[in-house]
């Protein structure tokens, strides 16, 4: 069995898994059973995601092609083809509204209630890591160009962004209680720990 993604809801619940040549499957999470495989074209899925109210599922397939579906009937509310490249990471905000589909050096930000493209934020090199801040409204992203990039989900607008970050092996978090956005490498896990919203040295 080859599971190609996993994704789960915030309340630890409910799991979505999707496997090469097979349909995709939700799991209830405390009776270790699945629910009725979702009969979609998810032979081809690659990456999933799962809003946190879990209403709602969004995948990406090997050709592209996005679904955006009910993770318990398996009803399909829309379908699109907007990415001419296979979307490796999928993710959906805190407040269960926006998806997003990191494409080699691009987002694709699409609204989940009507399937519609929203912006489309184009960084300057291949996206490496990045980082949905929990108010739902912005990302960070780091590419392989060592660029740091602070986004505006709701303009599409680059806030801001800082060179010389490092380029192998980058992980975002965000400390809430601290407010401060970590950035770290496997060479130095606590290298990298910035303040949020203000400036980055």
């Amino acid at each position: 069995m080859n599971i190609t993604s996993i994704a789960y809801t915030t309340d630890g619940q409910t799991l979505v898994t999707s496997t090469m040549g097979e349909p995709l499957k939700v799991w209830d999470v405390k009776k270790l059973v699945s629910q009725p495989k979702i009969p979609s074209d998810s032979a081809q899925i690659i990456a999933t995601a799962i809003s946190p109210d879990g209403c709602y599922a969004v995948t990406s397939s090997t050709h592209g092609h996005g679904q955006v579906l009910n993770p318990k009937s398996g009803e399909v509310y829309h379908r699109f083809q907007c990415m001419p490249y296979v979307a490796s990471q999928l993710s959906v905000t805190s407040d269960s509204q926006t998806a997003l589909a990191c494409v080699k050096d691009r987002f694709y930000v699409w609204t989940i209630k009507t399937g519609e493209v929203c912006h489309t934020l184009e960084s300057s090199a291949p996206i490496t890591a990045f980082l949905v801040m929990p108010s739902g409204h912005e990302i960070y992203c780091v590419n392989n160009a060592g660029i740091l990039q602070h986004w505006s989900l709701e303009s599409g607008q680059l806030l801001k962004e800082w060179h010389g970050m490092p380029t192998e092996k980058i992980k975002i978090s965000y400390l809430f209680e601290r407010q401060q956005l970590l950035i770290t490498t496997e060479a130095d896990p606590l290298e990298n720990l910035y303040n949020h919203p203000r400036d980055i040295n």
